[in-house]
């Protein structure tokens, strides 16, 4: 696109969360921005979401940043297999900032929601970077090793690893945050000197969308009360969703919600059974849901604690044993009354 500006947006790859919020971020931007916007996106998942959920004109690439959290077979973050990843990802570092060198020449601006290395190139390419996340991987990452080091817990080279992370992020221009960041996370930005500033919540459009909407599932029973059962990209619930389900009877006289989710052959006949269980097809709908039900259950991820706070329904908050951020959002949730199931 000749005499455009040349804008590089970098996902992580970890749940919908990140997708989803810079979803709605250019969403949003495309009401005010020019035509003359070459628009490139770099993430290594959810790219059916992406293509899903973005309003406006963008060229995908599939490339991945190379860091996610492990999870234990119980859903629970396996820390050590989480800081082994970090060997792997610092080793294909260089692989990744030369398959971007090679295949661009020119880049205006570089945005991203939150991939750490994403900030250097800026040095390369000469322009500004700035990060907009609820959270950073350094700090992420630092208070899992903090932990795992306070159980007499140690992975060799992995704080190397991590004071690495923290010099590529402070290549950034600028960090944006919504509001609720992690207390420790804030600790470090200042500790680093980076310049960050706080904006508004940000919401899906599918949630605001259904939030004004009267459209609603339609259920057998109207009167009884529904309940909505929340999966998320990170699949934390899915063996609790279908203990849920194939324990379910009619007699409860609850209206049961499901959001997509692997089910197992036991839930799926008992689906078949039940006239009070109503299984829901997209992430969308399940928003939908969210807007017009009485009591919702789901991990507290960052999307979802916020949605939680702008929801007339009333939430059911779940731990996930070890990991930083959610425990973050666990204690604003707990400031503001919600329940959380340990």
């Amino acid at each position: 696109m000749k005499g455009s500006k040349i804008i590089f947006i970098f996902i992580s790859e970890e749940g919908f969360g990140h997708v989803v919020r810079m979803c709605s971020i250019l969403n949003e931007f495309s009401k005010l921005i020019n035509r003359k916007i070459d628009l490139h996106i770099f993430t290594g998942a959810h790219v059916d979401l992406l293509e899903q959920r973005l309003k406006i004109p963008a060229k995908i690439h599939i490339l991945n940043s190379g860091l996610l959290l492990r999870k234990n077979a119980n859903c629970s973050l396996d820390e050590r297999s989480t800081l082994y990843n970090l060997h792997n990802w610092y080793k294909q570092l260089s692989i990744w900032e030369n398959n971007i060198f090679r295949s661009y020449h020119k880049c205006d601006l570089i945005i991203s929601d939150s991939v750490p290395q994403a900030g250097s190139l800026s040095k390369h390419y000469k322009c500004k970077s700035i990060n907009i996340s609820h959270f950073t991987w350094d700090w992420m990452y630092n208070d899992i090793y903090k932990n795992l080091r306070s159980k007499n817990l140690e992975i060799n080279g992995v704080k190397n690893i991590i004071t690495k992370m923290m010099k590529l992020y402070d290549n950034y221009d600028a960090f944006i945050f919504p509001p609720l960041i992690p207390k420790r996370n804030i600790d470090l930005l200042r500790s680093r000197s980076r310049k960050f500033n706080e904006c508004y919540f940000i919401l899906s459009d599918s949630f605001i969308e259904s939030y004004y909407s009267d459209s609603s599932i339609t259920v057998i029973d109207a009167n009884l009360p529904r309940l909505l059962l929340m999966n998320n990209g990170t699949s934390s619930l899915t063996e609790s969703i279908n203990k849920i389900i194939y324990d379910w009877e009619d007699d409860y006289n609850i209206n049961l919600i499901i959001s997509p989710v692997k089910l197992e052959q036991k839930a799926l006949s008992n689906i078949a059974k039940c006239n009070t269980i109503y299984q829901l097809q997209s992430i969308s709908e399940a928003h939908s849901a969210l807007a017009h039900s009485d009591y919702f259950l789901a991990r507290c991820g960052y999307n979802t604690f916020t949605e939680s706070i702008f929801s007339k329904s009333k939430a059911i908050l779940v731990s996930e044993e070890s990991n930083p951020e959610i425990e973050s959002n666990l204690d604003y949730a707990s400031e503001k009354g919600l329940k959380i199931i340990d």
